[in-house]
């Protein structure tokens, strides 16, 4: 996963746009915008306009970089369909 810098204490406490979001986590806004739409991220809804808090949407990735490290305890078997 990309390292995201820390943002200065402006940042931390404001509330992006998704474009916004996506120049300062270094993705592209479709990235952000499929994270939100496929991945749960956090997001605010309001006068049809959607907004993210930089900390809650830091706290989700570091949520996400927590579970992909849990590994699973059995993959299941492996089966060959005819």
């Amino acid at each position: 996963m990309q390292q995201y810098e820390q943002p200065s204490l402006a940042l931390s406490n404001r509330v992006l746009s998704e474009r916004e979001l996506a120049k300062n986590l270094g993705l592209s806004y479709w990235t952000v915008r499929g994270f939100r739409l496929n991945k749960n991220m956090p997001y605010i809804a309001t006068a049809g306009r959607i907004f993210y808090r930089w900390d809650t949407v830091q706290s989700w990735f570091d949520l996400q970089e927590a579970e992909s490290q849990v590994q699973p305890e059995s993959q299941g078997q492996i089966r060959r369909i005819h």
